[in-house]
């Protein structure tokens, strides 16, 4: 993506988010009312998780206003915390067949202003460490409950 290609930048993350069918997860510390804008174009009932140190209201971020406006209009949408990353990642379809992940020079709120590339990432088990850190023990049940239903060991 070119410097002043915003337009296009836009059209790429929203052609991304329009793949998931389960899931989107963000991670990125800069997400404003852009990335709901795009992220409003996802399938109906796809669950979006930002992972984000910016969804606490800080000025030009995402206020709790704005969290619980997108999220009755496009639910699911969770806010939880990225403590460790400094890149910008998105993850469709986590822990399915269908997951693909990308990893992003720019927010997408940002992208376009400068040369900036979104490249997908091949093998999405190498995210896989990463996202279970940010799921914390949300992912640790999520494998239980997997193993359980299952009737396999767990291997989370």
């Amino acid at each position: 993506i070119y410097k002043g290609q915003k337009f296009e930048a836009d059209l790429a993350y929203i052609d991304i988010y329009q793949q998931a069918t389960a899931s989107i997860y963000v991670v990125d510390d800069y997400v404003n009312t852009k990335t709901l804008q795009l992220l409003s174009q996802k399938k109906p009932g796809v669950e979006v998780i930002l992972f984000t140190e910016n969804g606490h209201g800080q000025k030009g971020f995402l206020t709790p206003a704005v969290i619980k406006d997108f999220a009755a209009q496009y639910p699911p949408l969770r806010i939880k915390p990225n403590p460790d990353c400094h890149d910008r990642w998105i993850v469709l379809d986590y822990g399915l067949a269908s997951e693909q992940v990308y990893h992003c020079g720019a927010s997408s709120k940002d992208a376009g202003r400068k040369v900036c590339a979104i490249n997908k990432v091949e093998n999405v088990g190498l995210v896989h460490p990463v996202v279970e850190r940010l799921l914390g023990d949300e992912c640790n049940r999520a494998g239980k409950q997997r193993a359980i239903q299952g009737g396999q060991k767990d291997n989370v």
